[in-house]
């Protein structure tokens, strides 16, 4: 029987090969694929350290409008608002460029580790988008759109382009919910505030744009799953695997780092899993294999605002998901 469905499983000219196939070959393929995934998944693919994708590659939509001019008194009304909201601050909303205004962005700037100018140019922008989620306003015609070439998944909320920021160290192309990039700033910040001079928080996997099916994920969904690497001893934005590089995984700091996410005030953690049975405030893996032996899989809570049953749904339409997912 072995020998028969191996050899029925090899006749691929003849026979569909799904991603639910059983035969014994496509679960040869399987494994071999989640090894090398595991292997894969903290590659080098991130931007560096402080560097930030200039502002049209992060505007939140699969297209993009031609922004106004930074010299308008719309674009720089849209400037005082968001410097308002993420300083906390109560600059006038009247468009014009005037001392305080630009003494409120250099200490913007200041406060991000960005170049101290008062000028808003991409990166100064690009800061800004993210942490107040909002764009800068763009140009009534039309015409003047052009596509990103980014292909939109089920779930519009899935729409904030997570960036390397204070104590985070991001992959390229990564998309989650508000709440969730809010979230991961907050942890940020706070990780910041503990290491100032590093390590950094590695953030690997969240979502493509729109959700929905990801890489080889099984989940990565709907914008609240997020792999973070582990910490390493010689403070190397680099992958570390705490089963083979036992000389250079830093079991102290990855704590210390779990505990900072687990701590946040913004999103509450459902599930983080992890296999290190060494470390505390984690949900082993329940999976047989090389799962999340160099990262932790964080899974947050969906907002009560969204519809859990419906995002789910959207992000799993043909067998659904027996994974774990909550809200709160």
């Amino acid at each position: 029987m072995r020998n028969l469905a191996y050899n029925h499983a090899r006749n691929k000219t003849q026979l569909n090969h799904g991603r639910d196939c059983h035969c014994l070959y496509c679960k040869k393929n399987k494994a071999d694929s989640a090894m090398e995934l595991e292997l894969d998944l903290f590659g080098e693919d991130f931007d560096s350290t402080n560097e930030f994708l200039e502002p049209d590659e992060i505007l939140r939509g699969d297209e993009i409008e031609e922004e106004v001019s930074k010299k308008s008194r719309a674009y720089v009304q849209w400037v005082q608002q968001t410097l308002n909201k993420v300083l906390n601050i109560n600059l006038k909303i009247d468009g014009k460029s005037g001392k305080q205004t630009r003494s409120a962005i250099r200490s913007f700037q200041k406060r991000f580790a960005l170049a101290v100018d008062g000028i808003v140019g991409s990166r100064t922008e690009a800061m800004l988008i993210m942490l107040s989620f909002s764009s800068p306003p763009v140009s009534s015609n039309p015409s003047s759109s052009s596509s990103t070439g980014t292909t939109s998944g089920p779930i519009p909320a899935v729409n904030v382009r997570m960036l390397s920021a204070l104590g985070l160290h991001v992959r390229k192309n990564q998309f989650g919910l508000p709440e969730t990039i809010k979230a991961l700033i907050e942890i940020g910040k706070r990780w910041q505030a503990k290491h100032p001079n590093g390590p950094q928080i590695r953030i690997a996997d969240i979502s493509r744009f729109g959700g929905g099916e990801y890489r080889e994920h099984g989940s990565h969904r709907m914008g609240i799953d997020v792999d973070i690497g582990l910490m390493r001893k010689d403070g190397r934005n680099k992958k570390v695997n705490f089963k083979t590089d036992p000389n250079l995984y830093s079991r102290p700091l990855t704590q210390e780092m779990i505990n900072t996410i687990q701590a946040n005030k913004i999103l509450k953690v459902h599930r983080l899993w992890f296999n290190d049975s060494q470390v505390s405030n984690i949900n082993p893996d329940n999976k047989n294999g090389p799962f999340h032996n160099n990262h932790v899989h964080v899974r947050f809570c969906l907002p009560s605002k969204y519809n859990l049953g419906a995002m789910k749904r959207a992000a799993f339409p043909i067998k659904g998901t027996k994974g774990t997912y909550a809200s709160c």
